[in-house]
């Protein structure tokens, strides 16, 4: 192997061993951060892909309206003021 082509394969293993400690050291602060919120926990129903193919456009929006209700009873009104 040339002079160049150890250079090279030391260069990469280097990103690569740099690139997975960022990522482990990014993964293990997000453990650490603060508490969810409600909105960040509230994961309403949507329709399914063969639902929205049989559905038509009123069947639709009568189904986002649903769960836009679900959101303000299981977020919005759980909310403290202000």
């Amino acid at each position: 192997m040339t002079r160049i082509g150890r250079i090279l394969k030391w260069a990469l293993v280097s990103i690569a061993v740099v690139s997975v400690a960022l990522l482990a050291f990014r993964a293990y602060g997000s453990l650490n951060g603060p508490a969810l919120h409600l909105w960040h926990t509230c994961v309403p129903h949507e329709l399914s892909v063969d639902q929205i193919d049989r559905a038509d456009w009123t069947r639709y929006l009568a189904h986002e309206d649903e769960v836009m209700a679900s959101v303000r009873a299981e977020v919005s009104q759980r909310l403290p003021p202000g």
